[in-house]
């Protein structure tokens, strides 16, 4: 059985097609409540991405005024 807060990240990659773990945080504030919001985001998405629900890729266009250019994971619905 999938936990609330995992299907409500499940939910919002599902609406919005494609997101970054630092929107999902923002989107589940008070879902991820504790000293590193974070870091449980990351752990909740490894789960979901373990079992086949999510999968990810990497940006193909990044700003390089932002985190120098790094890209960072997409989620979307597997």
């Amino acid at each position: 059985m999938i936990p609330k807060r995992d299907f409500q990240l499940l939910l919002s990659v599902a609406l919005y097609d494609t997101l970054i773990r630092a929107q999902l945080t923002r989107l589940h504030a008070d879902l991820f409540q504790g000293a590193n919001p974070d870091r449980i985001t990351r752990k909740r998405i490894n789960v979901l991405t373990d079992i086949g629900l999510l999968d990810y890729t990497t940006m193909r266009t990044v700003n390089p005024a932002v985190n120098a250019g790094v890209s960072a994971p997409v989620y979307f619905m597997s």
